[in-house]
């Protein structure tokens, strides 16, 4: 009985790794929503994966927190931007989301 239960905790460890490693990461943007339209050239980009995650904005490494929140500031291009949001694990597995944001400049009369 100790040895199956010895067992199973073993098995259900190694699971729980190999879930870690093959597992894609979450990541949730809070803002900007998509189509986003501004009239400044800087937007804030603010999300969360997880912990030990590279996050990177059109391939420029960011900073995250210890819990995987972050906040970054990105200069925008008179137009359309797209913003491509990469969460990146150790092992390679990455989740992406892109959002659009419009940059509009004020006429000055």
């Amino acid at each position: 009985g100790l040895i199956a239960i010895l067992l199973l905790t073993i098995v259900f460890y190694l699971g729980l790794q190999i879930k870690k490693i093959v597992e894609v990461p979450r990541l949730l943007i809070h803002y900007p929503p998509d189509g986003l339209v501004v009239d400044r050239p800087t937007v804030f980009v603010q999300g969360e994966t997880n912990p030990e995650v590279e996050v990177l904005i059109n391939g420029q490494k960011i900073m995250t927190n210890e819990k995987g929140m972050f906040k970054e500031e990105i200069n925008l291009s008179a137009g359309v931007n797209t913003l491509n949001i990469l969460a990146q694990k150790k092992h390679g597995k990455t989740t992406s989301e892109t959002r659009y944001v419009v940059y509009k400049e004020q006429k000055s009369l």
